[in-house]
């Protein structure tokens, strides 16, 4: 009896260790990501009817998972959920996502997206996302497709992202210029509808040759009406853009002109809105015209941004520019002050800089609340003047500041390198006539005496008056520069005679001096060379 227990009991323990291992294999077969999924889980608060309660997340609905058994794509479209800030953290692996139509709370793209290192493929259309697409979000996860909505902000950082075939970016609230399409040599398909885009469709669009499909409907855009080639299918309803014309055609020469000064401040929606037609006089908002000429241009608390356009310079006809309380920055252009009749410029209370233009005195110019007008870019920066908003320095204007400062440093730099090499060729040259005349000076004091030569010492005041010492000087002897003075008494200066003997000047009185007279008594001998006198 004691026996079959301890078999009963034997198998026991051998059926709880293979459940055992059964169940650790089946955990150590289930998703890397399995703890992440069901983090998402509990913060999603699935209800039991999505089907994610297998220990394995693989084995879920909605859910597709790589052999290696890593998420890959989750698909939980139409569910009633609400996405967590912390949605991707840990999900370094997805590739897809695909959430739309799901009424969430207004929401905006989170940081921990940039978690999701190999995403490729993000779609949210009807989700309720707002605000602008991450700087890291464009170039790193949508190398081939996009599909948003409910977005806003510009989109010129896709003229980098080269790689893209096809980009779908209706249904959001873009706004501004279209970038340059120029670099994205594989784009096939381009869907920017019902957004708010601005300004000219560039012709680097029109032109590119990979183009199949485009869909620009629902816009601001303006200018004259693009032609793309047969081969593209097009789509562009009629009047839902702010072309000129109807149809394609040449824009009125007073259209091109406005057009060109609002570039610089990126086509702002509320006049792109506003100037429909081909006639700036029929209402265009800010224009005021006068028998078809264009003599004021008021865009006052427009909330303008950019800089101000030289292209005022084109509007000979105007009479008063009023741009006051924008956020314009840069500096008045030079050229606004040829215009002939112009009689008021005001730009009070913006954040430009730089020198005031010199107007006629008929023109009353007010730059009031612009605390750094009358400034450089430099002084501008300093610790004692204003500072500058952000949004200015992120004006157009201020980099075409900066850019004329950079040319006046390097005109600088140019002005002291020539002077620094001139006055260093000056300084060689100068140094090279001194070298020059000093060695022709050592030269001549070098020179050796012919052997009739003769270099005298006279005696000075406190030396032995008895003697006097004579030197010949023969070929081997290298004789300096002597200078000597020798003062007679002034009934002498009348008898002073001088000798010349080669490079030295000697006076006859001291030769009689030092001869007594020419005595004959006090020749040696005679011949070419003495070799001393005694008197």
């Amino acid at each position: 009896m004691k026996r079959r227990s301890h078999q009963r009991m034997g198998l026991l323990l051998v059926f709880f260790a293979g459940f055992s291992s059964i169940f650790h294999f089946a955990n150590s077969q289930a998703s890397p990501d399995a703890e992440v999924m069901f983090s998402l889980k509990k913060s999603l608060n699935v209800p039991d009817s999505l089907g994610w309660s297998d220990p394995d997340p693989c084995n879920w609905n909605h859910v597709v998972c790589s052999d290696e058994k890593r998420v890959t794509r989750i698909q939980i479209g139409r569910q009633n959920l609400q996405v967590p800030s912390d949605f991707f953290t840990g999900l370094s692996s997805l590739q897809s996502v695909e959430i739309d139509n799901n009424p969430f709370s207004n929401w905006v793209i989170p940081e921990s997206i940039k978690n999701a290192s190999a995403l490729q493929n993000f779609s949210a259309s009807s989700a309720n996302i707002s605000g602008s697409i991450p700087g890291f979000f464009w170039p790193g996860f949508f190398s081939r497709s996009n599909h948003l909505e409910k977005l806003s902000g510009g989109i010129d950082v896709i003229q980098n992202m080269t790689l893209l075939r096809e980009v779908w970016l209706h249904s959001n609230g873009f706004s501004g210029p279209l970038p340059d399409f120029s670099g994205l040599k594989d784009l096939e398909s381009l869907s920017l509808r019902d957004n708010s885009f601005t300004g000219l469709v560039p012709e680097s669009l029109v032109n590119l040759e990979s183009l199949k499909v485009v869909n620009l409907s629902n816009n601001l855009l303006q200018g004259p009406m693009p032609v793309f080639r047969s081969s593209v299918s097009v789509d562009m309803v009629k009047d839902s853009n702010r072309f000129c014309l109807p149809t394609p055609g040449l824009c009125d020469s007073r259209v091109n002109t406005l057009l060109s000064i609002v570039k610089s401040m990126d086509y702002p929606q509320r006049l792109a809105d506003s100037w429909k037609g081909n006639d700036p006089c029929t209402e265009w908002i800010g224009i005021t015209c006068n028998n078809g000429n264009i003599t004021v241009v008021n865009f006052e608390k427009m909330g303008l941004t950019g800089s101000i356009s030289p292209y005022f310079a084109s509007v000979k006809s105007l009479e008063r520019l009023v741009l006051a309380n924008n956020n314009l920055t840069g500096s008045i252009p030079q050229e606004i002050t040829t215009l002939p009749g112009l009689k008021v410029l005001d730009v009070s209370n913006n954040h430009l800089h730089g020198r005031v233009p010199a107007f006629t005195s008929n023109v009353i110019v007010n730059t009031n609340g612009n605390p750094n007008i009358g400034k450089d870019v430099n002084s501008s920066t300093s610790s004692e003047s204003p500072s500058v908003s952000p949004s200015a320095n992120a004006g157009s204007g201020s980099g075409g500041s900066s850019r004329k400062s950079g040319k006046k440093s390097s005109a600088l730099i140019l002005v002291i390198m020539f002077s620094v090499i001139g006055g260093v060729f000056l300084l060689s040259l100068i140094g090279l006539l001194v070298f020059c005349l000093y060695k022709k000076k050592q030269k001549r004091f070098s020179r050796v005496q012919s052997p009739n030569e003769m270099v005298i010492h006279p005696h000075h005041s406190g030396s032995d008056n008895e003697r006097v010492k004579i030197t010949v000087a023969g070929s081997s002897v290298s004789v300096g520069a002597i200078s000597e003075t020798h003062t007679n008494p002034a009934s002498e200066q009348g008898d002073i005679q001088m000798v010349e003997a080669g490079n030295m000047v000697i006076s006859i009185q001291v030769l009689r001096n030092v001869t007594n007279n020419f005595s004959e008594g006090n020749i040696l001998g005679r011949g070419r060379f003495w070799s001393g006198l005694q008197r």
